[in-house]
């Protein structure tokens, strides 16, 4: 696969973001198949497609954004109903920036 390193910047706690490189090895019930110490390319469409269909949540997040999936859903070969699926879960975030019905009012602590 690919060379281009999976790279997960945690944005749940902005003031100690941190970034972790993942390689195929360490998800090997996926990624059987490639090479154990590459790093793993979350953008590749085959790499992309089976975090998706075969993926666990715990996996999926660590992995993916919403964002990616949205601009890579195109390119992927998903069946109907997982594109459906993955479309309307996309579809259910808000879009970068843009504060989500959870999120405190401007000005508002967040504690």
């Amino acid at each position: 696969m690919a060379t281009r390193p999976a790279i997960y910047l945690s944005t749940h706690y902005p003031k100690a973001a941190t970034v972790t490189m993942y390689r195929y090895g360490d998800f090997p019930e996926l990624f059987w198949d490639a090479d154990p110490a590459a790093p793993l390319d979350v953008e590749h469409p085959v790499a992309l497609t089976r975090i998706l269909t075969r993926g666990s949540m715990d996996v999926l997040v660590r992995l993916v954004s919403p964002a990616l999936i949205a601009r890579k859903m195109p390119a992927l070969q998903l069946s109907e109903p997982a594109r459906a699926f993955w479309t309307r879960v996309v579809a259910g975030f808000p879009a970068p920036g843009v504060p989500s019905a959870s999120s405190p009012p401007a000005g508002a602590s967040a504690s």
